[in-house]
C-alpha cells in the first residue's frame, strides 16, 4: 500500500470516527444525559427561576414543529404515491425523519419493495449509514454502505449492506475475520436492483460543503456547557451562602456528637443540646444570586441568537419586546425553516421517484406542499381590516392563512352558497 493511499485511508477512518462521536454527543445532549448532577433540593428552585439544565431539546423540537408536510402534487400518480405513504404511516414517520436530521445533521431513508411487492419506507439513523461519493465529484454518490451489529448464537457479528444503482450486496464479518457474503437469512448475498437507482435518500440539514449535513445544535453545545458551568457555580455558591449556613462556636465536634447522637436535626420541633453555656449558634448572611441569574440569562440570549431560535421557546417567562411583532421575532427562525423545507422537499421528491420506479410506473414530477406558518392574531386582524378596505381580496387573505388553491375555491364556493340562503336559515 502506497504512502498516499495509506494516509488517505487513515484520514477517512478518523473522519468516520469523529462523525460517529458527534452523532453520539448530539443524542446525549438532546436527551439531557450529559454529565451534570443537580442536587434534588435545588431542582425546584431552578424551575421557579425559569432556569433549565437542557436548552438543547427545545431548539430541535421548536424547529421540527414548524416542518409539516401538507401533501404533494404528482399528476396522475398522486393516488398511488399517497397509498404508499399511508401504508408506511408517513404522517408520523416524517417527524422522525425531521427530528433525526435536525438533531444529527443527517438521516437516511431506504425505499425498497418487500417480498410481496409492497414498497417499504425505512428510516435509518446516520450512525449506521455512510455515503461514498465519486472522488471526482462528491455530489455523485457511487454507493451507500449500511453497517450494524447483530447477535447470533450469543456472538456479536457485524453486518454490512452496500447499495449500488444496479445491485445490493450483503456481507457479514465476525471478530478478526474478513468480510464474507451473507446468506444467513436464506436470502441471496446479492440482490439485483432492476430499478437502476440507488434506493437510498439522504436528508441533510444546512446543506454546505461536503457530503454531510450540519446539526442544528452543533454550535449550541458549547453555550449549553457554559450555562451548565454557571449553574453549578451558582449552586455551589448557594450551598454556602445563597440559602444561609449555620455555624456553631464555643464547642467541640466531640461534645456535639456526644450530646446529639442523632445529629443536628433541623426539622420543626427539634432541639440541640450543648454542654457549654457560652456556645454560640448563628447563621451566615445569605447573599443574592442575581449576578449568576443575569449571567445565565445572557448566555440563553446568546444561545437563541446563534441557533436562530426565538427566545420564548427557550424561556417560558420571556415576553415579546414592546412594539415588536411575533413575526419579526421569528424572522431568522422562519428563514431556517424555509431553507429546510426546500432541501427536505427535494428529498421527498426523490422518495416519490423511487416509489414510482418500484411500482413500475412512469416518472411524474412531484411537488411537496408544506403547511404555512400560522399568522399571529395581530396579522389576521390586519388582513381582515385590509380586506374590508378593499386592499386584499378574499383569495389573498385565505392564501396568507395557508390554504391551497383547491381549499380556497371550496371555501369561497361555500361562502357564496351560504349568502344565497334566506336570512332566517
Amino acid at each position: 500500500m502506497g504512502l498516499i493511499t495509506e494516509s488517505y485511508l487513515r484520514q477517512v477512518e478518523e473522519g468516520e470516527l469523529q462523525r460517529l462521536t458527534d452523532y453520539l454527543k448530539y443524542e446525549t445532549y438532546y436527551n439531557n444525559k450529559q454529565t451534570l448532577t443537580i442536587p434534588e433540593k435545588f431542582k425546584s428552585e431552578l424551575s421557579n427561576m425559569g432556569i433549565r439544565t437542557n436548552y438543547i431539546a427545545p431548539i430541535i423540537d421548536s424547529f421540527v414543529s414548524k416542518l409539516k408536510v401538507k401533501g404533494f402534487s404528482a399528476g396522475g400518480a398522486a393516488e398511488k404515491i399517497e397509498d404508499v405513504w399511508n401504508q408506511n404511516r408517513m404522517d408520523a414517520l416524517r417527524y422522525k425523519i425531521h427530528r433525526i436530521t435536525a438533531k444529527k445533521g443527517d438521516c437516511y431513508v431506504i425505499v425498497w419493495p418487500d417480498q410481496d411487492g409492497n414498497v417499504q419506507i425505512k428510516v435509518i439513523s446516520p450512525e449506521f449509514m455512510t455515503p461514498v461519493p465519486d472522488p471526482e465529484d462528491e455530489e455523485k454518490i457511487l454507493y451507500y454502505k449500511k453497517q450494524w451489529n447483530i447477535v447470533v448464537n450469543d456472538k456479536v457479528i457485524t453486518r454490512k449492506d452496500v447499495f449500488y444503482p444496479d445491485r445490493i450486496e450483503r456481507y457479514v464479518s465476525s471478530e478478526n475475520s474478513e468480510w464474507q457474503p451473507y446468506e444467513g437469512d436464506s436470502f441471496p448475498s446479492v440482490f439485483e436492483n432492476k430499478f437502476k437507482m440507488i434506493p437510498v435518500v439522504h436528508f441533510r440539514n444546512k446543506i454546505d460543503e461536503g457530503i454531510f449535513g450540519i446539526s442544528e445544535i452543533r454550535d449550541a453545545i458549547p453555550i449549553q456547557d457554559d450555562i451548565n458551568r454557571t449553574i453549578m457555580d451558582m449552586l455551589l455558591d448557594a450551598g454556602y451562602l445563597g440559602f444561609g449556613q449555620i455555624f456553631i462556636a464555643g464547642v467541640t465536634k466531640t461534645d456535639i456528637e456526644l450530646n446529639n447522637p442523632n445529629g443536628l436535626d433541623r426539622n420543626p420541633g427539634s432541639g440541640w443540646i450543648f454542654p457549654n453555656e457560652n456556645t454560640k449558634v448563628d447563621k451566615l448572611q445569605a447573599e443574592p444570586l442575581t449576578s449568576f441569574i443575569e449571567a445565565i440569562d445572557a448566555q440563553v440570549n446568546h444561545l437563541a441568537t446563534v441557533t436562530r431560535t426565538p427566545l420564548f421557546y427557550l424561556k417560558a417567562t420571556s415576553q415579546p419586546t414592546a412594539g415588536v411583532t411575533l413575526r419579526e421575532l421569528e424572522g431568522p427562525f422562519l428563514d431556517k425553516v424555509c431553507e429546510a423545507q426546500i432541501s427536505f422537499g427535494n428529498c421527498y421528491e426523490d422518495i416519490n421517484r423511487l416509489i414510482l420506479k418500484e411500482l413500475g410506473m412512469n416518472e411524474e414530477p412531484t411537488t411537496i406542499i408544506w403547511e404555512s406558518v400560522p399568522l399571529t392574531a395581530e396579522e389576521v386582524r390586519n388582513d381582515i381590516t385590509m380586506h374590508a378596505s378593499g386592499l386584499l381580496s378574499r383569495k389573498q387573505v385565505l392564501r396568507r392563512q395557508g390554504y391551497d388553491s383547491n381549499e380556497i375555491e371550496e371555501i369561497i364556493k361555500e361562502i357564496d352558497e351560504e349568502e344565497k340562503l334566506p336570512q332566517d336559515y
